[in-house]
């Protein structure tokens, strides 16, 4: 026997019947040091010590000698527990292993791991033929199955086995049980057990049956099934059937239940396709009082990208430093197809700022200071360089340039010559050069065979020009690219106005060497250039040329001529690609979210045509895609047919048939527009509606609707775009009715379109929201306080416009508007059909505007105006071509205040915050029609428009409202925030005199209490109350008292758990009196779900005014 923890490992290149023979031909051939040929091998790590060895086969244990490294000792080191095993090979692993001529025992921390079996227990006992018992914290692991028990006999062969006081898991059901047995290789069956998706040791929920049959990965058969919850049986079962396969669909669906409004119902479900593009299902309903209906209903989601795709998988049994050079190789490949390796052959047009005295002086003497600040000794030439450069690249750390030898040509010569003659930690005197003050320090000095290489630190103070004189050269800058875009010679204005390229404009490897004048046309690699470049190069094509770059100097301009090709990506994917679709030069065709791996689905779903994807990581492997288009079609079709049946609540009877038919459909077209932003979208729906009413119940009626919408839209494509975007919209909606008028509105058809945006990016407003923005930068150095002077940040416009041909069946005119209409010649009828021409063009302006007051007070302010011209054929007295003029306007204002106390005093708590946020709100807009003088006699030259169309000012407006939100919140010392307490209050006043309004000027005030003190959000409680303010006539239909309580209700709700298992309970009352007779009830709601497959939910109403729960 081998003790202290040494380490025995069997590796077995046959059955486990072949390892007994192999050990027992090995044991007879010890005293023979020549090789023994058998078809495995024994191979003992020993101990650090020597312990004594007694027992059968002590002496049978050959120890291999240290010394020899071809020994299998040597191997030891890469055998582990997770190694991985080829077929009918055994690891064995564990404390003390003690071999006899019967099997082996293994005592402390056993381990066994043969194909897809695992074994862990405290002591194991094997024939190594076929059978196993193992003792103590048994845990044995067969695929995705784990068995847990005190003792376990289990056969090797046939994979049965019997296991005591023992508990199994297979997602996601845990089973306990007096006796588990292992009936066959995937097969288990439990006596007296319990089956349960808690994994606590003793359940608060549970099904105990007297047999569980286990058929993993297929389905779990349980008889006699008692529902327990808390130890009390609720539910009793003779028999509970469930799939264990994933995504399996349930062959049918039924549902059952209860309730004052259906009575006792069933719900049956028959699905017959499902999928990830289409889920169609029949469906039939009865009730009690309700009736019976049956239906079909088909609903499609087709989200599909049309791609190509490069796989690079990774290599079996992968380390991690191959993982990361599979990624570098992917990342190299991705560039390669994204084009950062192809050259680009770039003008470049520099137009420096111009520079006055004024400006040479003043930086002049800021060089000055920091000599003086250098002599002064004080500060280090490091921390002046990070106060006082202007170089970008170097004075983030310490102004270092870094290690240069003599001839390296980073430097000028004389510069150079200068900087070289330096010792260590010597300054060169202030260099003064047109563009800017150099200083240079050494600080550093390194001697290798011959070579003397120095580190130099720089502080470069740029000159660098007005305001005033930027702007000039900016406006001169797009008057340019406006000319080089209408044709003009890009090439002459790089020799008219071009200045020579600064060092902050070079590429990377121009900057690797100091070029004196570098030339205006360079042919090199994407990712050469500066990053600002390279973002304005990568879109470009030949010919096009980019928007202005500013830089410290000046401003840069680039012309593409011309770009190398981009590697194709087919017959990159045909060479390298490990997929499948190599062979297609990587084609996957449509595909969906089920057909690839998710990461690669929805990194596809995000791309435009013709993009490619960054490396994407999955555990396979790693995949580059190419979009080649995408697609976006849903919709449904639905037919049903339900009984109609008369009102109540206990009794009802059949009154009729309903029918209802829907389809609807909405996808993408692909016009080639996509990556540019632009869109365009259909979306349809036909409603088909009858009943059929038997005799002297009802009159039938039947009903088609057909909608269809195109749209485009035109939005940039990267969020930081503020370019103003387009939409359209082209509408036709027609409703035939078979039996009588719908009296809805009909376009036919109707176009709409808005142009809007940020008004600061609209030409022509650039330059005056840079004069704005100047004048505020100097009222605000004037120390204005919290004033500021307006500039068009936040300030977005609108125009909008719709031009319809409009049709309502059916309308109907009033008394005074019939007599007009049948003076002249128009009818006397009280309804008609009316076609209606609308156009309606119109603008709006919105600004927004934060002030700060002080660190705990914020006020924000809107405002916005609109003008609208709107037109229309008729109106209702017969007038013709009427055109009007709307002008409307709206305003708000709100007050943020917020203090925050320390209140470590309480028990667990750091800091309590209150916040109070108060706002008022105006809007404003006259009505589009001519005020009558005398309603009963209505002048038929004053307007009076249709109240549909394009036209939403038919009537008055002046509306204030009011808001109040007062929040608590409280930080514990655990940095967890508590939602405390939120009162809110609001009302709104409408001042028009619309006779519709009466004595109703006021709308309710309502107020809200909410309040959830625990940081899990778990227990929380609700307060509504609405007092009516208004005082009401004697004529008026409504009698109470002004701020009269018309509505309270309050709640109280408690949550453990979340969506996949928990329970809640709520409890709260209710009171209402809108009109005359009150109305007071209680509520109750319990739900309660102890795994996903499982759900309690009980509601109760008691309305205790008429005493009906």
């Amino acid at each position: 026997m081998i003790s202290a923890r040494a380490l025995l490992r069997v590796v077995c290149v046959g059955a486990l019947l072949v390892v007994v023979a192999g050990a027992q031909a090995q044991a007879e051939d010890a005293a023979d040091p020549s090789p023994v040929a058998t078809d495995f091998e024994i191979t003992v790590e020993p101990s650090s010590e020597a312990d004594s060895s007694d027992g059968p086969g002590a002496a049978d244990a050959a120890v291999a000698p240290e010394s020899d490294e071809d020994s299998p000792a040597a191997e030891v080191s890469i055998l582990r527990r997770d190694m991985s095993l080829e077929t009918d090979q055994t690891y064995v692993d564990g404390d003390k292993v003690i071999w006899t001529d019967k099997g082996a025992y293994i005592d402390g921390d056993a381990f066994i791991r043969f194909e897809n079996m695992t074994l862990q227990a405290d002591e194991v006992w094997t024939d190594l033929k076929k059978a196993l018992r193992a003792k103590g914290n048994v845990r044995l692991t067969v695929d995705e199955e784990i068995t847990y028990a005190d003792e376990l006999v289990f056969d090797f062969t046939t994979k049965k086995g019997i296991a005591q006081g023992g508990a199994a898991y297979g997602a996601p059901w845990y089973y306990q049980g007096y006796e588990i047995l292992r009936v066959s290789g995937t097969e288990s069956l439990i006596k007296d057990g319990i089956l349960t998706t808690s994994s606590l040791k003793y359940p608060h929920t549970y099904f105990r049956a007297s047999r569980i049959l286990v058929n993993l990965g297929e389905e779990i058969i349980a008889k006699h099934v008692v529902f327990i919850i808390g130890g009390v049986p609720l539910l009793y079962l003779p028999a509970y059937r469930r799939s264990l396969k994933e995504k399996k669909p349930a062959a049918i669906i039924v549902k059952v239940g209860s309730d004052s409004y259906q009575g006792n119902w069933t719900s049956i479900q028959l699905p017959l396709v499902r999928n990830s593009r289409v889920r169609s299902v029949l469906q039939f309903d009865w009730s009690s009082v309700r009736g019976t209906g049956q239906g079909f209903e088909t609903k499609y989601n087709i989200r599909d990208v049309n791609a190509r795709m490069i796989f690079m998988p990774y290599p079996e049994n992968a380390t991690p430093e191959d993982q990361t050079a599979l990624k570098r190789n992917a990342q190299e490949i991705n560039s390669r197809l994204r084009g950062d390796f192809n050259r680009q052959r770039v003008q470049r047009l520099f137009v420096p700022f111009e520079l006055t005295e004024d400006d040479i002086r003043r930086d002049r003497a800021r060089a000055q200071d920091a000599v003086a600040a250098l002599e002064a000794g004080e500060t280090a030439f490091g921390d002046l360089a990070s106060a006082f450069s202007d170089d970008d690249a170097t004075k983030g750390n310490q102004g270092i340039i870094g290690y240069l030898a003599p001839g390296d040509g980073v430097l000028l010569p004389q510069v150079e010559a200068m900087v070289m003659a330096l010792e260590y930690d010597e300054v060169t005197p202030l260099i003064e050069t047109p563009a800017g003050s150099y200083l240079f320090r050494v600080s550093d000095v390194i001697r290798t065979r011959g070579r003397i290489e120095k580190q130099v630190q720089v502080i470069f103070i740029a000159i660098q020009a007005s305001d005033d004189a930027k702007d000039a050269t900016r406006e001169s800058v797009e008057d340019l690219i406006r000319e080089a875009k209408a044709g003009a010679d890009f090439s002459a204005m790089i020799e008219e106005r071009g200045g020579t390229i600064p060092r902050s404009a070079l590429t990377i490897s121009e900057g690797e060497s100091l070029m004196l004048d570098p030339p205006t046309e360079v042919w090199l690699q994407l990712d050469d250039f500066e990053w600002a470049q390279r973002r304005a190069i990568r879109d470009m094509e030949s010919g096009d040329i980019s928007a202005a770059i500013e830089l410290r100097e000046g401003m840069l301009v680039l012309r593409m001529i011309e770009e190398e090709e981009t590697p194709d990506f087919a017959a990159l994917a045909t060479e390298i690609s490990a997929h499948e679709s190599a062979e297609n030069g990587g084609a996957i065709g449509w595909t969906g979210p089920a057909d690839v791996p998710r990461q690669v689905y929805n990194s596809s779903r995000g791309l435009e045509e013709g993009q490619v994807s960054s490396v994407i990581d999955t555990p396979e492997g790693f995949y580059v895609v190419k979009s080649e288009g995408r697609r976006n079609i849903q919709g449904e079709a639905t037919i049903f047919r339900k009984d109609l049946r008369s009102f109540g609540r206990a009794e009802t009877f059949r009154t009729g048939t309903e029918w209802d038919m829907e389809f609807r459909h909405q996808q993408d077209i692909p016009m080639g527009w996509e990556r540019r932003g632009k869109r365009v979208a259909f979306w349809t729906r036909l409603d088909f509606g009858s009943r059929t009413f038997k005799e002297g119940l009802g009159q039938d009626r039947s009903e088609l609707r057909a909608f269809g919408v195109v749209t485009y839209d035109s939005s940039p494509t990267r969020p930081e775009d503020l370019t103003p975007s387009f939409r359209s919209r082209l509408t036709v909606d027609k409703t035939f009715d078979f039996a009588e008028g719908t009296g809805t509105v009909q376009r036919l058809p109707e176009l709409t379109g808005s142009w809007g945006g940020q008004l600061q990016r609209v030409w022509g407003f650039r330059q005056l929201h840079r004069w704005m923005d100047d004048v505020a930068d100097t009222v605000e150095d004037w120390g204005a306080g919290p004033l500021r002077f307006p500039t068009l940040v936040s300030t977005t416009f609108s125009l909008d416009g719709s031009l319809a041909n409009l049709f309502r069946d059916k309308f109907r005119y009033s008394e005074s508007v019939r007599a007009t209409r049948a003076a002249r010649g128009l009818g006397e009828e009280n309804t008609q059909d009316v076609y209606l021409r609308t156009l309606d063009v119109g603008m709006t302006l919105r600004k927004e505007s934060s002030l700060e007051i002080s660190s705990t007070r914020e006020v924000k302010l809107s405002m916005d105006g609109s003008s609208q011209v709107v037109w229309h054929g008729a109106d209702q007295k017969g007038n013709t071509n009427i055109l009007r003029g709307v002008f409307s306007g709206s305003a708000g204002a709100s007050n943020n205040l917020f203090r925050v106390y320390d209140i470590g005093w309480v028990p667990g708590a750091s800091r309590l915050k209150h916040d109070v946020t108060t706002s008022v709100n105006f809007d404003w807009a006259p009505s589009v029609n001519d005020t009558e003088p005398d309603p009963d006699n209505p002048d038929p030259e004053l307007v009076k428009l249709y109240p549909f169309g394009s036209s939403t000012y038919l009537f008055e407006r002046k509306f204030v409202s009011l808001n109040l939100t007062s929040a608590f919140q409280i930080k514990t010392r655990q940095a967890e925030t508590i939602n405390g307490l939120t009162l809110s209050l609001r009302t709104s006043r409408d001042f028009s005199e619309r006779e519709a309004l009466g004595d109703r000027k006021w709308e309710f005030i309502s107020g809200t209490g909410r309040f959830s003190p625990l940081a899990s959000g778990n227990l929380s409680g609700t307060l509504n109350a609405s007092w009516d303010p208004n005082t009401y006539g004697p004529t008026s239909t409504i009698q109470r008292p002004p701020f009269s309580l018309v509505q309270f209700s309050s709640s109280v709700r408690y949550r453990s758990g979340d969506f996949r298992k928990g329970w809640s309970t709520d409890f709260g009352t209710q009171y209402q009196r809108l009109t005359g007779r009150a109305r007071r009830n209680l509520v109750f709601g319990f739900d309660w779900r102890p795994s996903r497959l499982f759900q309690i939910d009980v509601d109760t109403r008691f309305e205790y005014d008429r005493n009906r729960l």
